[in-house]
């Protein structure tokens, strides 16, 4: 019995229509490939739109038929003209091998269904950790740098003032934040610290008094 597949076709522009990705192109294609391969094709889904947009409404249909286990393959002309990039086609290719459905990508000769897939599976798995390591990489550099430059990069910090996007000295907060170190360095616990902040009638940044998770998050976040 042959396998029951669905083709997807995507071009982002009228433009890219005429440099060879046209969706006649991907559709010849499929078809050939399909028929080669013995592949019940049973539609193709034409798509025009950026992969860059979220709100792709062929692809969520792709991705719907396979949730439903309605075909038991996807075929596309390449990688390129399915995910947006390698985090976007490791989800939907593990949603598919989790339902125990094929995917097949003609330009790089991919078919999950045999060894040689599932190796791809594993290199495009490891491909995807590294991506997300190198991402939070990034991330922290940055704010490792905006830090150092005492630039804003979120919540404005205690002890601080934002201006023109920069982070100026509280004289009076720098001066509270060193008390409640002091005290920490004594032994006083984080409930001790804020009934002492309270008696003593110090101000947080806003509101009228300072609560345990406000002075734990002083004690985590500040920059000194």
């Amino acid at each position: 019995m042959n396998k029951k597949v669905v083709g997807y076709v995507r071009v982002s522009t009228e433009k890219q229509q005429k440099k060879g990705m046209s969706i006649d192109n991907q559709k010849e294609k499929i078809q050939e490939y399909c028929s080669l391969m013995d592949l019940e094709l049973t539609n193709i889904i034409v798509e025009v739109k950026s992969g860059k947009d979220d709100n792709r409404e062929g692809y969520n249909q792709v991705l719907k038929m396979v949730k439903d286990k309605i075909v038991n393959g996807v075929v596309v002309y390449s990688l390129s003209r399915w995910g947006r990039n390698i985090t976007d086609n490791w989800t939907s290719i593990s949603l598919m091998e989790k339902n125990k459905i094929s995917f097949f990508s003609i330009k790089e000769s991919i078919d999950t269904s045999n060894s040689m897939g599932r190796f791809f599976l594993n290199i495009m798995s490891s491909l995807y950790q590294l991506e997300r390591e190198q991402l939070s990489e990034r991330i922290s550099d940055v704010l490792q740098f905006k830090k150092s430059k005492k630039q804003v990069f979120g919540k404005v910090p205690y002890g601080y003032d934002r201006k023109d996007n920069i982070l100026i000295e509280n004289p009076n907060e720098l001066k509270m934040l060193r008390k409640i170190r002091s005290l920490k360095d004594k032994g006083f616990n984080i409930s001790q610290i804020t009934k002492y902040l309270n008696r003593n009638k110090y101000k947080p940044k806003q509101g009228k008094q300072f609560y345990r998770s406000g002075v734990s998050y002083i004690l985590t976040h500040s920059l000194t």
